[in-house]
């Protein structure tokens, strides 16, 4: 946007115009969703035409809250505290980024991998040794 506010001309006539209907769009109380996306959708052409940046698509999150449902499902019974604590964490930052309303794609992707790796390394947790013992005085 700083190079919007760097324009001259019709192009900074263009983007003003888009954005005070935008605004307008935004502020009108009966407005439909499909006009207030209507007035972004020009208001982001008319920048880009301007500036010759297209702006970046929020991130598509649907496969990050799938992946967060897969790790809260995720067995910990048995498993060591090390790992669990570890799918706890790698939970607690992926809905981090859930959250983020500005998250990339990038961070998503890394979030998703974290969660998946965190499954993975889920690492059963030893028998105590006497239960090794009694389970080995049985089999005598």
């Amino acid at each position: 946007m700083e190079k919007a506010e760097a324009l001259e001309g019709d192009q900074a006539k263009a983007v003003a115009e888009a954005l005070e209907a935008a605004k307008a769009a935004a502020e009108k109380e009966d407005a439909t969703q499909e006009e207030v996306d209507a007035a972004t959708e020009a208001l982001n052409k008319a920048i880009a035409d301007a500036t010759g940046e297209t702006p970046e698509e929020p991130a598509d999150k649907a496969a990050l809250e799938e992946a967060i449902a897969k790790a809260e499902e995720a067995d910990t019974e048995g498993k060591t505290d090390e790992s669990v604590k570890a799918l706890e964490d790698a939970i607690e930052a992926a809905k981090a980024v859930l959250d983020k309303e500005d998250a990339t794609a990038e961070e998503i992707e890394e979030a998703i991998a974290a969660l998946d790796a965190a499954v993975a390394g889920l690492t059963d947790a030893e028998e105590p040794a006497e239960d090794k013992i009694a389970v080995a005085k049985v089999e005598a």
